[in-house]
C-alpha cells in the first residue's frame, strides 16, 4: 500500500498484490497534507493526513474508506498513528493530546502528553514511543501502559525529529535534520 495526494486535494490509496509491479488508485477523501497509512492486516487499515482532523478505516483492503474520527476542535490536525495489533492504535494530533483506540478504531479517547506538537509514534505492544517538541527542547517520550503515563527519554535542543521507529523493545532509530 501506498498514499499521497494529487492536486488539488485528492488523498489516494495506490495498492498493489504482485509485489509493486502493478498499482490501482483509490480515491480515499478530498484532503490535502501529507497522509500516512498503518494497515494492521491486509483488510484492515487506517489513513490520516497531516492537515485534517479525520481518521479514516479500511475494512476491505482499501477499497473503501471509512471516517472513524474527526475533531472538531480547530487546527487539531492528526500527524501519525501507530497500530499494534488490530485493535490498539494511537493517533498524534497538534496541542499536547493523542488519541487512543482499544476497539479498532471504533471509539477515540484523549489523552494528555507531555508534548506541544508531536511528530511521529510507534507502538509495540503496550509500549509506545513518541517524538515531537515541547517549548525549547525536542524529545522522545515513552509509556509502557498504552498512554496512560508518559516518561521523557532522550531531550535535545538542535534536532528535528522527524521519525522513529522500533523493531522491539530494545532497538529503535531516530531520524532527525
Amino acid at each position: 500500500f501506498a498514499v499521497g495526494n494529487e492536486y488539488p486535494r485528492n488523498l489516494y490509496l495506490a495498492k498493489t498484490i504482485d509485489g509493486g509491479l502493478n498499482w490501482n488508485k483509490t480515491l480515499v477523501a478530498l484532503e490535502d497534507g501529507n497522509p500516512i497509512i498503518n494497515m494492521v492486516n491486509t483488510s484492515t487499515g487506517f489513513i490520516v493526513s497531516e492537515n485534517s482532523s479525520n481518521i479514516y478505516k479500511t475494512t476491505d483492503s482499501g477499497n473503501s474508506w471509512n471516517i472513524v474520527f474527526s475533531d472538531s476542535v480547530p487546527n487539531h490536525s492528526i500527524w501519525d498513528l501507530s497500530f499494534s495489533d488490530e485493535w490498539n492504535g494511537i493517533a498524534c494530533t497538534i496541542g499536547g493530546n493523542i488519541l487512543v483506540t482499544s476497539d479498532g478504531g471504533n471509539n477515540w479517547y484523549k489523552k494528555f502528553i507531555p508534548l506541544t506538537f508531536v511528530s511521529n509514534i510507534h507502538t509495540i505492544a503496550n509500549h509506545c514511543w513518541v517524538s515531537g517538541f515541547g517549548v525549547g527542547y525536542n524529545a522522545i517520550v515513552y509509556s509502557d501502559d498504552f498512554g496512560d503515563t508518559w516518561t521523557p527519554i532522550f531531550e535535545e535542543d538542535s534536532l528535528d525529529f522527524e521519525d522513529i521507529f522500533f523493531s522491539d523493545l530494545n532497538n529503535g532509530w531516530l531520524c532527525s535534520h
